[in-house]
Formats: structure tokens, C-alpha cells, sequence
């Protein structure tokens, strides 16, 4: 075990006895001891310049003791040494010694004091009682012309043996950490390249020689900023982008750079463009400009602070905008009235304007369409100044996302000019080449002849053109000779009755023309009448196919059946995989084909007018019409009808039969006939 409630210079006697469960046993012999207190370890002595000139004296304590007895000579020998301080405590770890003589050299001994009294001396330490001058007039400085670095200035200390230069970024004496030491006395700078722009630094320094290291000189403050990039350039990647690059000299001490930009207006203000955080860039892509603006350019530093000042302005003027690409002209067939342009879209420009003149304008000939322009790049050739063709606008556009423009004021048959110009911040821009384009009336379509033998007249009928003011109608007859035999106003009007037919000029054949207030459209379908004892003369040969077969294997867009014929439809339906459908019989309807070869199923009733021949050829054809018409609503190109027969709303024949196929391969769509 351990006593640790022993006192220096006390004797004590131990002895040791055993217990047990009955009590304790008789001790043993005593043991004595007598512990004297050792000399302090750790003794070093210092010189300190403050106030006042003195000798610092410092050791580890001893527990248990007393006290201690500071002794002082002049030399070493054990005999010449004096008490200068006696100290009646224990935990006293350091005296000041301010008996002290300049340029003398001291020794010091120190022991510890217990009951019985003084320990052995501890070993002499030595100190030459030098006082060491501080270096004055201490300066901090950064040029920005010189290297990156700080510059320490001092009076030098000649008869030292150099120096010792701390830095910290907070006044607390315990941040102060040493960066440079220097060994030669005759150094009166120093400089400091391991700083970071924005931080505000302390420095100090202090003298070294033989004797020591001086106190710390009064410290010294400086914060560097970054300075702002050099070099600054602004430049064009091409002039249909109208993108400005601007280049700069990186700053190695910068944590990044803020970009900014300001118009040539009076009061437009600088506004940052992009903080840039890598202090290794040295280029920027300004992509938000407009063609024909000027634009100025700053650029700062950043560092720990914040901000530089602003760099050098530089200036650049940005180019007139170019004149749309691929500007072209569109015109849809069978339309009329109606031109569509189309360009390629122009970033950074402020719109568009489109220009139109006609071929035949007799004012144009004023007027020598070059594109030329006085504007303030005289390389522009193609810039329109002032906009001198305000004549011929034909629309302005400001939403830039558009890229075609539709003009619905135009005439058939007239020949129209058009130019697109970009509008930039100063105005009209260049102008792209002419396109030309001219719209025609459709031709009428469907053209139909029907013969009135009792009246000695041919009907004739076609599909309406919606853009024309009126038709005209030519027949030949069998001389090959054309006449106009009427006109008709309004496009609605889509019927003409040929009262005037003879019989010697047959064949006839007959053409319409779609009319307007300028134009005439292409001829349309012929129509043959070879007869007056034709109810119907038109040659509908290559629309109508009569072949043998199964209805329910015909591959086109309908099949036809009669709904109120229950077996046919029972047995179409079967074939078709349609199963617990109820059918409306009282309208034309269409059910998807199931199984079936063809694409759907039309199904419409039929009622027939059984008293005589006429009226069961009526019913007939009033079923037709009313599938005709239905099949053109669905856009069916072909249809199969059962064979006219007294299987026609039946089912079929185990012989097969016949079914009638139509199409009509001039609008590829089905028609009435």
C-alpha cells in the first residue's frame, strides 16, 4: 500500500498485522522511515524585459514540503552562494529576482524546506543579465505592382543576432505563432507570401541573440485585398450569334470574380451578370444581349471580404441583326388565298417585320429593293435604314418563339413578293432575299352529269369550292369545240341544268371551273353525256367492280348489310365474332369488323316500296344515298354492297354471291353517285 499523508522531515514507524474471522494477530517488528523533501526539479531561470529588469525564476512544486530556500552567486563554486528568498508555501512555483545587475552573470540554486529542514540543493543553473532591444518602427505594406506578397519594415537591431517575426490573425498574445526567423542583424524586411487576400493579419517581431529572445514589438496590422482582374476584353463569336466573350488575367490571390455590365445609357448602373467561383477562369460567354445595343463590362475580385474595385471598362457594340435564315414560302394544295412563310428563328434580335409587294404593283418601280444602309457599321450592307420599305409591311412580330406567319389577304392568280427583316434595339435589321409564290383557285372536284330524257336536260353537279365566287361551265360537243354555257354566282351553287342539248352534237362533255374576282382554276373532272336516253351518262366504270363471292371475305373499308334483314345480318354478324349486340334499326350505323377481312360494318335499314317497279327503284336508291352518305362522314374509300338481286338483303347463297364494290379514286374518298 501507499502513504500519502506523510510530511517531509517526520519520522514514522509501521508495522503490519493480520486479520481474520477471531480478530486481529499480534503485529510485526516496526519498521522506521524517515523521508526527508527532495530538491525541485524543473528549475530554469530567464531574463524579462517589462518595466523593470529581472530574472524570472521557475520550478515544479513539491507536495508535502514547506517551502523552499532560493540561493544566488556570482560563479559556480558551492561556497559563494547566498539565500536571496525564502518561501513558507508549498505550492509557490516562480519568484522574480530584481536584484539583478545589467551584463552580470548569475547562478541559482533552489531546495526544499521540511519538519527537519533544508533538502540537498538542486543543481546551479546560469544567466547572463542581458537586456535585449526590441526592433522599432515596424511596418507592414503591400504594393500592388510587386510580387504577392506582404513587406515587413523595422530599424534593425545591429548589434543582435537577428530576428524572430510572428503573425496572427486575432491580437491574443497565445495566436501569435512564428512564420520567419532570420540570422543575420543587418535585415530590416522581410516579406510574407502565404497569405489570403481579405484577412486582417498582426505581426510582431522581436530580437534574438546569445543572451535570448526580446519581448515582442508592438504588433502591426494590414489586410490585403484582392486586386481587380486585368486585361479585361470583350469580343464577338460570330455575328449571327451575337455572342460577346470577355477574357481577363486571372488574379492568383482571388477566391473568384463577379461579372458586370451596364448599356451606354446616362443612367444605367452596373448589374452583376455571374459570380464566378474558380479563381482560374479567365473567360465568360455573355449569351443575354441584343443585336445593335453597346454594352459595358466590369469585372472585381473576391476574396475573404468581399469585393475589389471595379476593373478597367471596356466597351463593345454589338452588331446589327442579321436577317433570318431559310426564309421560305409555302403553299398548301388544294388551298387558296392563303401563303405561309417560314424562317429560321433569330436569337437576340427584338422581332421581325414582313415585307409584300405585288408583281404587277406599278409603284414599285419607285422603289430599287437592295437592302443597302447607312446604319453605324459600314460593313452591313444588307441593313434597311429607317425602315424605308414602311410600304410594303405587311406584319410586325415581337413574340420571338415564332418562326412562320400566315398572310390570308392575298388573290388567286396574282404573284406576291415577300422579304423578312429582323428588328434589333436600334431598329430595322437586314433583310433576307425575295421569295415569291402565288395562290390558285382549287379546281371543283366530284363532277356528275344526269340525263332528264323527258326534259332534254343534263344535270350537272359537283363538290362545292369554298374560296370561289362562282363557277363556269364549258362543253364540248363532238366537234371538239368548247363553249361557255353558263355561269353561276356563289359557291354554294354547285348545280347547272343543260337545257340546250341536241341530239346531232352528241357526245358531250362537259368541264367547271372555279371562279374568283382575279383567277380561274384548273379544269376539273370531265363528264361525257353520249345519249338522251341515258337517265344517268356519266362513266363510272373504273369506280364500280361486280365480282363473285363471299360479302363477309371483301377487303375494303365497309361492308354493307341491311339491318332489317334479320338473316343477313345473323349471318354477317356470326361470321364476324360479334356476339349479344342489339342493333338500332331505325338509323344507319357502323360496328367494328371483329373477324372480318374488311375495317368496319355499316348496317342501314331498308323498307321497300314494293306497289310498283318505280317505287321499289326509289327505295333502292335511297338506301344507296343514305349509305353513301354515311361512308363519306366515316371517310370510307371503299365500300361492298350485296349484288342487286333478290338476294340483295339476304343471306348469302351457299353458291356464293355477287357484291358490288365502289371507290372513287379522284378524291380517294367515298362519294355518292
Amino acid at each position: 500500500m501507499e502513504d500519502n499523508s506523510f510530511k517531509f522531515g517526520v519520522h514514522y514507524c509501521y508495522a503490519v498485522g493480520s486479520i481474520d474471522e477471531v480478530g486481529e494477530s499480534t503485529q510485526s517488528d516496526p519498521m522506521s522511515i524517515f523521508p526527508r523533501a527532495p530538491a525541485p526539479v524543473g528549475f530554469i531561470a530567464f531574463y524579462t524585459e517589462r518595466t523593470s529588469k529581472s530574472v524570472t525564476l521557475q520550478w515544479k512544486p513539491i507536495t508535502n514540503c514547506k517551502g523552499y530556500i532560493i540561493k544566488r552567486a556570482t560563479d559556480s563554486s558551492t561556497n559563494s552562494f547566498f539565500v536571496i528568498k525564502k518561501i513558507h508555501a508549498s505550492s509557490v512555483n516562480d519568484i522574480q529576482d530584481t536584484s539583478v545587475t545589467f551584463g552580470t552573470h548569475y547562478y541559482y540554486t533552489i531546495s526544499s524546506v521540511d519538519k527537519t529542514g533544508e533538502s540537498n540543493q538542486s543543481k546551479p543553473i546560469g544567466i547572463v543579465c542581458h537586456w535585449i532591444p526590441v526592433p522599432t518602427n515596424l511596418t507592414a505594406s503591400y504594393i500592388k505592382s510587386s510580387s504577392e506578397s506582404i513587406t515587413l519594415h523595422w530599424q534593425p537591431i545591429v548589434k543582435g543576432k537577428g530576428y524572430t517575426i510572428k503573425r496572427a490573425i486575432t491580437l491574443l498574445s497565445s495566436a501569435f505563432a512564428t512564420i520567419k526567423t532570420l540570422h543575420d542583424s543587418l535585415i530590416s524586411h522581410a516579406e510574407d507570401t502565404s497569405f489570403i487576400c481579405g484577412i486582417t493579419y498582426y505581426y510582431t517581431i522581436s530580437t534574438i541573440d546569445e543572451g535570448g529572445e526580446s519581448i515582442q514589438s508592438d504588433p502591426v496590422s494590414i489586410c490585403v485585398r484582392a486586386p481587380p482582374p486585368t486585361n479585361l476584353s470583350a469580343s464577338f463569336d460570330n455575328h449571327d450569334t451575337c455572342l460577346v466573350i470577355l477574357r481577363w488575367s486571372p488574379i492568383s490571390t482571388a477566391a473568384g470574380y463577379i461579372v458586370k455590365r451596364a448599356t451606354t445609357s446616362p443612367s444605367s448602373l452596373f448589374s452583376t451578370l455571374k459570380q464566378l467561383d474558380d479563381p482560374s477562369t479567365i473567360e465568360f460567354q455573355d449569351k443575354s444581349i441584343l443585336f445593335g445595343a453597346t454594352y459595358n463590362y466590369v469585372i472585381t475580385s473576391l476574396d475573404k471580404a468581399g469585393e475589389s474595385d471595379d476593373s478597367s471598362i471596356v466597351s463593345i457594340h454589338c452588331p446589327r441583326a442579321p436577317a433570318p435564315k431559310k426564309f421560305e414560302i409555302m403553299i398548301s394544295k388544294g388551298t387558296s388565298r392563303t401563303i405561309t412563310l417560314h424562317w429560321s428563328i433569330v436569337s437576340n434580335c427584338s422581332g421581325y417585320r414582313i415585307y409584300r409587294f405585288m408583281a404587277n404593283d406599278p409603284s414599285i418601280a419607285s422603289y430599287s429593293i437592295t437592302f443597302s444602309c447607312n446604319c453605324q457599321d459600314k460593313n452591313q450592307s444588307q441593313c434597311i435604314e429607317n425602315d424605308k420599305y414602311s410600304k410594303f409591311l405587311l406584319a410586325t412580330i415581337t413574340d420571338l418563339t415564332i418562326s412562320s406567319y400566315t398572310d390570308s389577304n392575298v388573290k388567286n392568280g396574282i404573284e406576291y413578293h415577300y422579304w423578312i427583316s429582323s428588328v434589333d434595339v436600334i431598329g430595322v435589321s437586314f433583310g433576307s432575299q425575295l421569295v415569291s409564290g402565288k395562290t390558285v383557285l382549287p379546281a371543283p372536284t366530284n363532277l356528275r352529269a344526269k340525263v332528264l330524257v323527258k326534259r332534254n336536260t343534263t344535270v350537272l353537279c359537283w363538290t362545292s369550292v369554298p374560296t370561289a365566287t362562282g363557277y363556269r361551265i364549258e362543253r364540248k360537243n363532238k366537234s371538239g369545240h368548247p363553249e361557255t354555257i353558263g355561269r353561276l354566282s356563289g359557291d354554294s351553287d354547285t348545280k347547272f341544268h343543260d337545257k340546250q342539248c341536241v341530239l346531232r352534237d352528241m357526245p358531250y362533255i362537259y368541264t367547271v371551273y372555279a371562279i374568283d374576282d382575279t383567277s380561274e382554276s384548273e379544269p376539273s373532272n370531265h363528264v361525257q353525256v353520249t345519249s338522251l336516253s341515258s337517265e344517268d351518262q356519266t362513266d363510272y366504270s373504273d369506280l364500280v367492280q361486280v365480282r363473285f363471292g363471299n360479302l363477309v371475305t371483301e377487303n375494303v373499308d365497309a361492308i354493307v348489310i341491311c339491318s332489317t334483314s334479320e338473316k343477313l345480318m345473323e349471318s354477317v354478324l356470326t361470321a364476324s365474332g360479334i356476339k349479344d349486340i342489339d342493333v338500332d334499326k331505325q338509323r344507319c350505323i357502323s360496328l367494328p369488323a371483329g373477324r372480318l377481312s374488311c375495317k368496319s360494318i355499316i348496317l342501314n335499314p331498308w323498307a321497300p316500296n314494293v306497289k310498283d317497279a318505280v317505287g321499289l327503284e326509289n327505295s333502292i336508291r335511297q338506301f344507296m344515298n343514305t349509305t353513301f352518305q354515311y361512308a363519306v362522314q366515316a371517310q370510307c374509300k371503299t365500300i361492298a354492297f350485296p349484288a342487286l338481286g333478290k338476294s340483295m338483303f339476304f343471306s348469302n347463297r351457299s353458291e356464293g354471291n355477287a357484291s358490288l364494290v365502289t371507290s372513287n379514286k379522284a378524291h380517294q374518298r367515298t362519294t355518292t353517285v
